[in-house]
């Protein structure tokens, strides 16, 4: 069963709380509240001990401040009413002013019926001053309790950069019952669960408020203001290596026991936080997003799920990724895109989401993206999806990896109606890491290697501008086999 779980609860999760009152005071009750409304509150404030619905206050996590909004269900169920839209909505910007990350933890049946319209409509107050805190490139963590529905789902409790539910939570746009009774049809069982929308990628973490106060500090750590000194010295060349037998390499990559996203990740990252968990992304796609800290900047991590047996490369699984690269232009911070998968999804629903449309608009982003961009080719570099997330302003390699435009199989496929040449064509077409001059900066020989030329790399970016950066990728593709 799910806990109950009250705003003060929450308050007194992180700390040093300081309850910002004032906002409060600087709000009143709607002017058509009629004398039985009027009843209600005075119940509602009775029973909950609470001014209103939310409660606003500024506390302290990773040694860093921070403000938390949290509802009260005990105040008339943590519904909105213009009052309590108007709090929320003065924190918000109260945060944003103060340069403060925000933590928000909604429990709600959503918009007070009481109030009907225009309560509803301050959620468009709300929205704009999430949006600017945002745009502030300031980070919105959320922690959703059992119940959250209705317009409250659809609006604040829906915008974070990372959102963790508490186990078995009910989050609904509607509630079964309000379902049934507009349709005429019951809805499933079990969708509304906060584990099946960690499945299907509206959730992103599972977590009692514990975990989630563990997942919050590492978070907030990993996006802490960097602290390496940005003339740090550049990535390092390439070292000579031996000669290498290509389709070794290729066959190595695919064997179990290779590292993946996940295994790199481990070794070079610090304070990491998935954003959605593993066995979610196992069994459903292929696409892995985490905020981590690479040395000492904070940095977003994509990639996709590279070892044997993991799901081929979906158009979800490269929307997720897209937006994972959005959030973190907004926030500022730099990507560092992980290439080692299996390939594209071969089926006719990828066909028909796009996929190719998919890999073009990744493809776009990364060339045009505004924060600073670290490659790594860990293993696989399969076909357009490897190269979707490729063109980035670095790229460091594992020795071992390497980068076609198709599997060798598939290139024999199409060159001589068979298979049997794809170690000839693995050998023939510079598909290794040692070969990829001009593309690939820095080969390391292991997983340690790759971390320190990723931090030199980020250190070395971090003194460039965004047109700076821009104007210096379209030289380096440009020239890439002149």
């Amino acid at each position: 069963m799910t806990a109950h779980l009250t705003s003060q609860d929450i308050l007194d999760a992180f700390d040093d709380a300081t309850e910002w009152t004032d906002l409060y005071d600087a709000t009143t009750d709607p002017s058509t509240t009629s004398p039985q409304y009027a009843s209600e509150l005075a119940a509602a404030r009775q029973k909950s001990g609470a001014t209103e619905s939310i409660r606003a206050a500024e506390a302290t996590i990773a040694e860093r401040r921070v403000a938390i909004v949290a509802s009260e269900f005990a105040f008339m169920g943590g519904s909105l009413g213009e009052r309590a839209c108007a709090i929320l909505a003065a924190a918000v910007r109260r945060a944003t002013e103060r340069g403060l990350p925000l933590i928000a933890s909604p429990v709600s049946g959503g918009t007070r019926m009481q109030e009907g319209a225009l309560a509803f409509l301050q959620l468009a107050t709300l929205g704009l001053a999430l949006t600017e805190h945002k745009a502030a490139g300031l980070p919105y963590l959320v922690y959703l309790r059992s119940p959250t529905t209705g317009g409250t789902l659809a609006s604040w409790a829906s915008l974070g950069h990372l959102t963790v539910a508490q186990p078995e939570a009910f989050l609904a746009f509607l509630g079964p019952r309000v379902v049934e009774t507009i349709t005429g049809e019951p809805i499933a069982d079990g969708v509304q669960r906060a584990e099946h929308l960690q499945r299907t990628g509206v959730v992103d973490r599972i977590a009692d408020l514990p975990g989630f106060v563990a997942i919050a500090r590492d978070t907030l750590a990993a996006l802490a203001p960097a602290g390496v000194d940005a003339a740090a010295p550049a990535s390092r060349p390439t070292p000579a290596g031996s000669e290498r037998d290509v389709w070794a390499d290729v066959e190595a990559t695919r064997a179990p026991g290779w590292p993946d996203v996940t295994a790199l990740v481990a070794a070079i990252g610090s304070h990491t936080v998935e954003m959605v968990g593993p066995e979610a992304a196992m069994s459903d796609g292929a696409a892995y997003v985490a905020w981590s800290r690479i040395g000492d900047r904070g940095v977003v991590v994509v990639g996709f799920r590279g070892q044997a047996g993991a799901p081929y490369v979906s158009p979800a699984d490269l929307a997720r990724v897209r937006s994972a690269v959005a959030d973190a232009a907004q926030l500022g911070l730099p990507v560092v895109a992980v290439i080692d998968l299996v390939g594209g999804e071969l089926t006719a629903p990828a066909e028909e989401g796009g996929i190719a449309r998919e890999i073009a608009r990744s493809l776009a982003q990364f060339v045009a993206a505004p924060v600073p961009t670290v490659g790594v080719l860990l293993g696989k570099g399969t076909g357009g999806v490897a190269f979707a997330i490729g063109a980035t302003d670095r790229v460091i390699a594992l020795e071992g990896a390497w980068l076609a435009p198709l599997q060798p199989e598939g290139a024999s496929a199409i060159l001589y109606r068979d298979g049997d040449h794809a170690a000839q064509l693995a050998r023939s077409q510079g598909i290794g890491a040692r070969e990829l001059g001009g593309y690939v900066d820095t080969v390391a020989t292991s997983l340690a290697e790759v971390g320190d030329a990723v931090a030199h790399a980020l250190a070395d970016l971090a003194g460039t501008t965004a047109s700076q950066r821009h104007a210096a990728r379209v030289a380096r593709y440009a020239r890439l086999g002149r």
